[in-house]
């Protein structure tokens, strides 16, 4: 009879253990779905952050073209204006000039005429 109750204790022990363990497993299996649940959801997180950086790589590039491209008209554009501001510039000096000229010839030329005058008169 002890021997029976040895072995029937050893056997509720044993269950015991038994039931502890598949609720371990239980627990761990969980988890471990738990944790596979976000490191999916952790990917997917990446992979959209990656893509978003690709897009922004992308636009950032995108822009950087568009930026050289309008700024190197807008040198071409300066450097025109620039040289059509010159030659204005040089052009009023010579008509400057053409008019000096011709108001020293028209201030002779009225002189001679007052003395023409004078001497008609």
């Amino acid at each position: 009879e002890e021997h029976d109750a040895v072995v029937a204790d050893l056997q509720r022990s044993f269950e015991k253990e038994r039931e502890s363990q598949i609720e371990e497993i239980a627990t761990l299996r969980s988890e471990v779905s738990t944790s596979r649940a976000m490191a999916d959801a952790v990917e997917g997180q990446l992979r959209s952050r990656f893509t978003n950086e690709e897009y922004l790589n992308t636009a950032v590039g995108e822009l950087e073209a568009q930026t050289n491209k309008i700024k190197a008209e807008f040198d071409k554009e300066r450097r025109q204006l620039l040289h059509d501001r010159d030659n204005a510039q040089t052009e009023c000096v010579q008509r400057q000039k053409t008019i000096d000229e011709l108001t020293a010839k028209n201030l002779t030329m009225q002189g001679r005429v007052g003395e023409l005058n004078k001497q008609l008169s």
